[in-house]
């Protein structure tokens, strides 16, 4: 089965001019020879900490940025080959900060018309569409004529993802489209993504850096760290059996709901390094309680820890090697 959206070795680096008189540009790497692929009707998470290069393999992804490296497939064909019009009509997204997305002068109605505009949608079908999508998102019609600041984050962030559905897209990136919403809100959008995912034959990339979140919403799953996808397997495996320390360290940091379990909070040493200066080897190294020399100085690649789940650690190549013998 082709792959709705695949990559290979994505890359992303920016050129950051130096402060220093003389100095030459360093180069940031944000995102680091990724492949991942997402199956139609699927929804892949994708966790990490802030400045893991979560947001910037989702832009990448829909073509808001264009890579450094690598390819990128959108039903089997090459993205590159794909008219820019026809591809957004094919990719949208949902962002952090749904005040951020519409214009603050600009009643709902417009924004959602602004749509059809640009892509030659007769203006009575946009507004037929419109109306019916606002119903499964459980709005008031009335919304579309207030302005963004008249209505509260969490109506805000459904009419995001209305304006994103108005184009009948196939595949949706959801960058923490909760994050910025009140806890009792937040599951009431999942919910809404979910059914509209069954509803529209939706496939989606769900961005975040809250684990329950992922494992709750996921089929798939994949960890990023430092630009790089460390871990990645279905959501049940890999909250079941992780198998990279950072991975492990991630999930250690979730409360546990039964107060009976007491869990072995795993702390990391320091912060994530810069990506203007990723160390030698293994990046996670710096900060993993389990390094051991050879993670200082060769970098790990995606390996099989088990049937489709994959780890960048030295230590399941190394098991895997024990293993053999």
């Amino acid at each position: 089965m082709i792959a709705l959206v695949s990559a290979q070795m994505l890359g992303k680096a920016y050129r950051i001019p130096s402060r220093k008189l003389g100095e030459g540009a360093k180069l940031l790497h944000a995102v680091s020879d990724v492949s991942l692929s997402i199956q139609r009707g699927s929804i892949f998470g994708i966790v990490g900490e802030s400045g893991s290069g979560k947001s910037t393999l989702g832009r990448l992804l829909i073509r808001l940025e264009k890579p450094t490296s690598g390819q990128l497939y959108f039903a089997g064909e090459d993205v590159t080959a794909i008219p820019r019009q026809r591809l957004s009509s094919q990719m949208q997204m949902i962002f952090q900060n749904p005040y951020g997305s519409f214009n603050p002068k600009q009643k709902i109605q417009n924004a959602l018309m602004e749509v059809a505009k640009v892509h030659k949608i007769p203006k009575a079908k946009a507004m037929d569409l419109a109306a019916t999508l606002i119903e499964e998102a459980r709005l008031p019609e009335s919304c579309t004529q207030r302005l963004p600041s008249e209505l509260s984050g969490g109506q805000l962030q459904r009419l995001a993802i209305v304006r994103a559905l108005m184009l009948n897209p196939e595949f949706l990136v959801a960058d923490e489209p909760v994050s910025s919403l009140d806890v009792s809100v937040q599951a009431q959008i999942l919910n809404l993504l979910l059914e509209l995912k069954h509803s529209h034959s939706l496939s989606v990339l769900f961005i975040s850096h809250e684990m329950p979140v992922v494992k709750a919403v996921c089929d798939e799953a994949a960890v990023m760290y430092l630009g790089s996808i460390v871990e990645m397997a279905s959501t049940s495996e890999l909250f079941s059996h992780p198998s990279h320390p950072y991975t492990k360290a991630l999930l250690s940091a979730v409360p546990s709901l039964d107060p009976k379990i007491k869990k072995e909070r795993i702390i990391l040493k320091g912060d994530m390094p810069s990506p203007l200066g990723i160390p030698q080897g293994c990046p996670f190294a710096p900060r993993c309680p389990q390094a051991f020399s050879l993670c200082k100085t060769h970098k790990p690649v995606l390996t099989e820890a088990a049937p489709n789940h994959m780890a960048s650690c030295h230590l399941v190549s190394t098991d895997k090697e024990v293993s053999k013998t």
